[in-house]
């Protein structure tokens, strides 16, 4: 089996587009956003790498692709492409009511996940355990 790593879309740092999605909207009601942590060696983000077949190569490859904040008119690429590999899209946010509408995700047959960061940190550990 592969190396388990992740992939992170999230704002291209090398262009610094406009945001699309509200960072406000991963909060949650105190005003609160969680951070990912675990110990996985790599992780791949958005920004990284320009050739789009080497984007497409490790989206494809990714044990886990998730958002968790700031992402802009670039990122969508990037969503669109893992979506179509069939990627579950995991959104990791503090907000319980937030949305694929919410984000512009318009896929109908995408698999979306919903995770606060604690569930997503757990569901790797559990996944870097079984890897072991």
């Amino acid at each position: 089996m592969a190396k388990l790593f992740a992939y992170q879309i999230g704002q291209n740092p090398r262009i610094q587009t406009d945001l699309l999605v509200d960072p406000q909207l991963f909060e949650d009601e105190h005003g609160c956003m969680g951070a990912v942590g675990f110990g996985l060696a790599d992780c791949v983000q958005t920004g990284m790498f320009t050739d789009i077949e080497v984007i497409k190569r490790y989206l494809h490859e990714a044990t886990y692709v998730f958002i968790n904040g700031d992402f802009d008119r670039l990122s969508y690429l990037e969503i669109g492409i893992a979506l179509s590999l069939g990627k579950t899209l995991y959104v990791i946010t503090m907000n319980p009511n937030v949305t694929k509408e919410d984000l512009g995700i318009p896929f109908d047959n995408a698999t979306i996940e919903f995770l606060s960061p604690s569930a997503f940190t757990e569901r790797i550990h559990k996944t870097e355990a079984a890897e072991n």
